[in-house]
């Protein structure tokens, strides 16, 4: 009986001397980092985006909270790459000879030129980019572009520096209170995304509801919008599309 208990400590050990490696390495950390934003931005931020910006999706199938599924898993690929990027710039900034010749009082300025820099123009790339994406209806594009810029663009700045910590020398094993910082930092953006909102600032145009309506297919037959009252009925065409 002792020898088997003395097993069983030394299996728990064992297994929580690799949990704590797993939680120190960098790719492991990084893709649960992620996901946690990914999962928020898709199933919280992104009805503000249908509110302010007049957006929606008209890809069919499979919905959470109204945004197709397919969006979570693509969304977790793009942010890891944006974020990664933006931690090798914030690192390389922050071990600058420029960085390190500057005043003190200077150096905060120069960080967060620096965060804006990459947050605005990785806000307007995307945007650009997924203007192209036949299932992303978009209302008003130069709205679109230019304010959907701005505030994609400030929870960037929120998100980038926080990523960047994840691991630095001094941070030890940030998994576990890097995930709480993460979920300040949606509180923060998502306040900052509905004060905008409260404020009027967003689409007033009649096309695009506060949540898009969902794809015919999945509509049953004679519901209104979904091709009339007879059973296989074509649906109406979509705006924009």
């Amino acid at each position: 009986t002792v020898g088997k208990t003395v097993q069983a400590g030394e299996e728990e050990t064992s297994k929580n001397a690799q949990m704590s490696t797993l939680c120190r390495l960098f790719w492991f950390k990084a893709n649960v980092w992620v996901a946690i934003l990914s999962f928020i931005g898709n199933y919280f931020w992104t009805h503000y985006f249908y509110s302010l910006l007049g957006v929606s999706y008209s890809l069919d199938g499979w919905r959470l909270n109204n945004v197709p599924v397919p969006m979570y898993l693509a969304t977790h690929s793009y942010f890891l790459s944006y974020h990664v990027v933006a931690g090798l710039v914030l690192r390389r900034w922050r071990t600058s000879r420029l960085r390190a010749a500057s005043p003190a009082w200077l150096r905060p300025l120069g960080s967060f030129a620096v965060v804006s820099l990459l947050a605005s123009s990785t806000a307007l790339t995307e945007a650009v980019t997924i203007s192209g994406y036949d299932h992303y209806v978009i209302a008003d594009r130069k709205f679109f572009y230019t304010v959907g810029s701005v505030v994609y663009g400030m929870a960037l700045m929120i998100s980038f520096p926080m990523f960047s910590q994840l691991d630095e020398p001094s941070s030890g094993c940030r998994l576990c209170g890097g995930s709480g910082d993460l979920s300040g930092a949606a509180l923060a953006a998502g306040a900052k995304e509905e004060s905008l909102r409260a404020a009027g600032l967003g689409s007033t145009s009649p096309r695009t509801p506060l949540i898009p309506p969902v794809p015919p297919k999945w509509r049953p037959s004679g519901a209104p919008g979904a091709g009339g009252s007879k059973p296989g009925g074509a649906p109406p065409p979509r705006p924009g599309l």
